[in-house]
Order: structure tokens, then C-alpha cells, then sequence
């Protein structure tokens, strides 16, 4: 009998437990609300309810009032937004190739400066209306047959990639776990298709710390899960293979090597000169060095003129 009542005691517990709404992509609805919001304008409004958030991201993107579950309605806007498919390119991927056909450059950044950078130069003006509609009034006036082309291109495994630190790496602050941001120093073009634009940004965790020792030895660091996104907005995986130190010996770092395969910075001699502060190792801001593709990926590029 004690153990029923103990039963009964904890069904009003586990039935009013919540639990985060996911998506269908299996993200939780705040994040897929934050994702949405930092691509569009570098802003988030996390202390905001969803469906509040919601409602305005439909008034920016659509311009109209939409009914139905949010779950489905959030979901709409952030493949309309990220997903390449069967229907067509995502907007990440139309604002992509409108800049390149309009500045011959791709800029990073929120989104919505962007279209608005491209609405001025081909019109003289910011457009009004949904950033969708907008978009595709921009594709059929700019891009050639008012359509966007893409071609599927295999980014090869091992293919080289000349990255820039945008963050300071010093072996006596750094924390394990800290997110470590780069850009692309030189495009990737494959086939006369852009894969991955110059100032693509990137990012990597820091995994290891190991601060200076005794009899010499220098300050160590690792870094994971090294990506960079894509033309399309896919997450390219990257990082370091046997091959790499040498294409780094002109640089002002070497990169050695770990068990797994993921880049390490370090140990001695890998920074000269001023960058050298003690034993510790310091990579400043701008610190350029070779990486590679980790293994084979599709991705859609856009075709250019060589």
C-alpha cells in the first residue's frame, strides 16, 4: 500500500515535468528563435516569450500574419533561411550569390544589412515588404535567366584551406571550452565554382589547456571540432593531418599533431620574436596557418567566371 501511495504521489510530478519544445530538427525552440535572430540581424531576444519572437521574425521575413503551431512555423522560416533541398536554394544561399554577381565578394555578417547593401547599389534605395519576397525580387532582377544556379561540388578531403585567428590564444588565460573564432584567408574554388568564400568565418573549441612546466617544457594547447561554413551555409569539418606542418613553416606557427588527429599548437619555437612571452604560447589576432578538409563533402557552389 505505501509503495501505491508513493506511486500516485509522484504522477502529478513526472506529468507536469516539462521538458524543452524541440523542433523538427531536434533543436530546441528557443535556439531555432536565437538562430534565426543572429542570422538576420546579429541580435537575439532571449528574454522575449517565443511566440512574441516569432510574430516578429514572420513580420520581417513574411510580412503577413501566419497561423498554426510555432513549432511548425519556426521550423518553416529556419529551412526557408538554411536548407538547401530538391525545392531550391535557401535564402543563406540566394544573398550569397547576389553579393558575388553584384560586388564579385561574399560578406559575412547578419543578413539583413546585406540584402539592404545590395538592394542600394542595383536600386538606389532599401526595398520594403518580407526579406523573402524582397530576395526574390532580387534574384530575378540581378541574377542571369532570374534564377539562382547552383552546382553540386565535392570538396575533396585534404583539400588545403589558409585560415586567420580572429581570437588570442594565450596558454595562461585560454579555458577549456572557450570558442575560438577564424576566417578564411583565400577563397576556395573548385571547378570554377566558389566552395568556401575569402572571410568565411569558422570556429573551433578549445580542448586541452597546458600551461608551462618544469625542465622547459612550453605552454600547450588543442583545439576540436574545428569548422568552417560554406558558401551554402553547410559546416565544413577541418583540421590537421602529418601533411600540414610543412605548408605552416613559412608561417609564425607550427602545428603539431595528436592521437586524434585534431590540430594542437605547440610546444616550443612556435611563435618567434615578440609573439614569445615567456614559456607561455601566445598566438595573437591574425595568426594565419593552414588547415585541411577532414573528408569528402558536398556542398552547393556557385559558378564563376575565372
Amino acid at each position: 500500500m505505501k509503495r501505491l501511495i508513493a506511486c500516485i504521489l509522484l504522477l502529478p510530478l513526472i506529468f507536469c515535468t516539462t521538458f524543452p519544445v524541440q523542433s523538427e530538427s531536434g533543436i530546441a525552440l528557443d535556439e531555432v528563435a536565437s538562430t534565426i535572430e543572429e542570422l538576420l540581424n546579429s541580435v537575439t531576444y532571449d528574454d522575449k516569450p517565443i511566440r512574441d519572437r516569432l510574430v516578429q521574425l514572420e513580420s520581417i521575413l513574411l510580412a503577413t500574419d501566419v497561423t498554426g503551431p510555432l513549432t511548425d512555423r519556426l521550423e518553416r522560416l529556419r529551412k526557408f533561411l538554411l536548407t538547401n533541398d530538391e525545392y531550391g536554394p535557401s535564402v543563406l544561399y540566394k544573398v550569397n550569390a547576389l553579393e558575388w554577381q553584384v560586388f564579385r565578394a561574399i560578406k559575412d555578417g547578419p543578413l539583413i544589412p546585406r540584402i539592404e547593401e545590395i538592394e542600394t547599389a542595383v536600386y538606389g534605395e532599401i526595398e520594403e515588404g518580407g526579406i523573402f519576397k524582397r530576395v526574390e525580387s532580387l534574384v530575378v532582377d540581378i541574377m542571369p535567366g532570374g534564377q539562382v544556379s547552383r552546382n553540386k561540388v565535392l570538396i575533396p578531403k585534404g583539400t588545403l584551406i589558409k585560415v586567420r585567428l580572429l581570437t588570442q590564444i594565450n596558454s595562461s588565460t585560454v579555458k577549456v571550452g572557450q570558442v575560438i573564432n577564424c576566417e578564411v584567408v583565400d577563397p576556395i574554388i573548385i571547378d570554377n565554382n566558389l566552395v568556401i568564400p575569402a572571410d568565411s568565418k569558422g570556429f573551433a573549441f578549445i580542448e586541452e589547456v597546458h600551461p608551462p612546466g618544469r625542465f622547459g617544457i612550453n605552454g600547450k594547447i588543442k583545439m576540436s571540432s574545428f569548422q568552417l561554413r560554406s558558401v551554402d551555409g553547410t559546416f565544413i569539418s577541418i583540421g590537421v593531418s602529418e601533411r600540414i606542418p610543412s605548408f605552416n613553416e613559412t608561417q609564425a606557427i607550427t602545428l603539431g599533431l595528436t592521437a586524434l588527429g585534431f590540430a594542437t599548437l605547440g610546444p616550443a619555437g612556435i611563435l618567434t620574436g615578440a609573439f614569445v612571452k615567456g614559456k607561455d604560447l601566445i598566438l595573437p589576432i591574425g595568426s594565419e596557418f593552414y588547415v585541411e578538409v577532414f573528408a569528402d563533402q558536398e556542398i552547393n557552389g556557385i559558378p564563376v567566371n575565372m
